[in-house]
């Protein structure tokens, strides 16, 4: 690392001494194993970033979907400098709450009511606590990532056992498996909270069993878009899959990155929060509702939810064509607007080590992908982008095969 970016080796050397873990866990070149990548960036325009080290990279990441639009795009740089202008924060909830409310009730199938927060785990953690308002259950099912809050952490260490004990799991895209959970938790399920998909697309009928299994049990069905919601389409992936929960989570994509979430369903489960406490000082911050109005004004009058689904679908095919082409284990996989890739061998060993060459072959053909985290793509992302993409691959694909 010190030789391939040493101002970012440098950097992390000094963020260690002050910052815990260096930096935020989601942005630690732990998360990037076994891959040396850049640490810290400059700035970002449009479909690119660029590092401390002078490094630029078309970028595929774009804060972990956070970035629908674009870095730093100037619609919704604009509304943010207007709110700024006027003030950003006071102790009275600006009217661009009601504006955002509604056009999220508009385009979303299962939202009455909406309740906004900051993060994507504020608004997992609210799904859950109404469920068990509405429900009077404490147990919940829980599939995907979820967010860091000790309901729902990946790690158990520094959370009581009697809250781990409260949370169950069950496999993807196996009903049967979920059904155990409720026939060895009777009367205890609150809801299933649950990403509709991540990589692996949902089987025919499988959302709509998990929602039956929800309504048999007397759960909520919770459906966590945190990820999808703005990518898929912009009713998320509910309205993509036709499927409607009783729940939903928002966030990321939805201000273009700023730090923004949402809790959307009907209104008799909405309603419930008003027996419990869910506020935050930074809740109203007007700048964050100014941001997401323009994000989606934008989205709907441009089209881009196409725009998205045809450069990811050409980026998936091109990889794909060359992988047969180079006579490589690696598929390009996903869905269009979230692409990532399976490697394909035996043996662990050989998987750790086909991942550290591709991607940091890929990386240093100026191309951002994620060693360990699916892609996403935006609206600025172009057919050029797509070529530079499918060069980089397959230097990739070629230091693979050599590697070998």
């Amino acid at each position: 690392m010190n030789e391939r970016f040493p101002n970012s080796a440098a950097e992390f050397e000094r963020a260690l001494k002050v910052v815990a873990e260096g930096t935020t866990q989601t942005r630690a070149p732990a998360l990037m194993a076994p891959c040396d990548y850049p640490i810290f960036s400059e700035c970002g325009k449009g479909a690119r970033i660029w590092d401390i080290d002078g490094n630029c990279y078309l970028d595929w990441i774009l804060s972990f979907g956070c970035i629908v639009l674009g870095h730093s795009h100037p619609v919704v740089n604009a509304a943010a400098i207007e709110q700024i202008e006027k003030g950003h924060t006071q102790q009275l909830p600006p009217v661009l709450q009601n504006d955002l409310a509604e056009k999220l009730v508009e385009l979303i199938p299962c939202a009455e009511k909406t309740l906004f927060l900051k993060t994507g785990s504020d608004a997992t953690t609210a799904a859950v606590r109404v469920a068990r308002l509405v429900t009077g259950r404490d147990k919940i099912i829980r599939l995907g990532y979820n967010g860091w809050h000790d309901w729902c952490c990946k790690v158990d260490p520094g959370i009581p056992q009697d809250v781990l004990d409260l949370t169950l799991k069950f496999n993807y895209n196996d009903l049967d498996s979920l059904a155990a959970v409720f026939e060895a938790n009777p009367g205890e399920i609150c809801g299933v909270i649950m990403w509709a998909c991540e990589v692996e697309e949902p089987q025919p009928g499988f959302l709509e069993g998990v929602r039956d299994l929800c309504h048999q049990h007397g759960a909520l069905f919770i459906m966590d878009e945190v990820r999808t919601g703005f990518h898929f389409a912009l009713g998320g992936a509910q309205e993509y899959f036709g499927v409607t929960p009783d729940l939903a989570t928002f966030g990321k994509a939805m201000s273009n990155g700023y730090p923004i979430s949402a809790l959307v369903g009907p209104a008799e489960y909405m309603d419930t929060i008003g027996q419990t406490w869910m506020s935050s000082t930074h809740c109203t911050n007007a700048i964050e509702y100014a941001a997401a109005l323009a994000t989606i004004r934008f989205m709907e009058e441009n089209d881009v939810i196409a725009t998205m689904w045809d450069i990811g679908r050409k980026l998936i095919d091109g990889q794909n064509a060359l992988a047969r082409d180079i006579g490589v284990d690696i598929e390009a996989v996903g869905l269009a607007p979230t692409p990532d890739f399976a490697f394909h061998y035996d043996d662990p060993d050989t998987v750790r080590s086909v991942r550290k060459v591709f991607f940091e072959a890929v990386v240093d053909e100026g191309v951002f992908f994620h060693a360990n985290h699916h892609g996403f793509v935006c609206a600025v992302h172009t057919d050029a982008d797509v070529e530079e993409s499918l060069a980089a691959t397959a230097a990739g694909y070629r230091a693979v095969k050599e590697s070998i």
